[in-house]
């Protein structure tokens, strides 16, 4: 998108058109209209294919391309996935919605069940260890989905030369 408006305009950049955003965001409920018709005052040809593309047919970037001159790595990882009804649990203290294939189900936690504590020390992080004490006992299982993904990351320990190859694709 930055390379898009950088053709029709070298000194705007996709800065502008988030600042235009939130410029207009409190009088303006956001969506893929009102994005275009932000993008079209940057983007001569306006941004509709790409829209409709990879925000309402969710097509996924693929990033292999980029692997080649970033220092990225493709990590297969499982997904987050609690497992039942998160606002049951913060409101209620009761499990609701248990999917039955989930590891908390698998660690003994069923419907109805009245939590007395939780804890979950990084919330959103499928690596860690969940802890939920109802009136049945303590259980404890790993937030994580059945199904594996695939996502791309930085490497963990970036050369300096790593660095300068990052800070020259984003023009930083």
């Amino acid at each position: 998108m930055d390379n898009f408006i950088k053709e029709n305009n070298k000194s705007k950049s996709l800065d502008n058109v988030m600042l235009d955003l939130f410029k207009t965001s409190k009088e303006q409920e956001c969506s893929s209209d009102y994005f275009k018709t932000i993008v079209k005052n940057y983007v001569l040809k306006g941004i509709d294919k790409e829209i409709n593309e990879y925000i309402e047919q969710g097509k996924t970037i693929d990033l292999a391309n980029v692997a080649k001159v970033l220092p990225i790595e493709k990590i297969t990882m499982w997904a987050y996935d609690r497992g039942f009804d998160r606002d049951a649990l913060i409101n209620n203290y009761t499990i609701k919605d248990i999917d039955e294939n989930s590891n908390a189900y698998k660690s003994g936690l069923r419907n109805r069940d009245i939590v007395i504590k939780y804890d979950f020390p990084k919330w959103g992080s499928p690596d860690q260890i969940v802890t939920s004490n109802t009136i049945k006992g303590e259980f404890q299982f790993r937030p994580e989905s059945a199904n594996k993904k695939d996502i791309y990351g930085f490497k963990p320990t970036l050369s300096k030369a790593d660095k300068l190859k990052i800070k020259k694709f984003f023009n930083s």
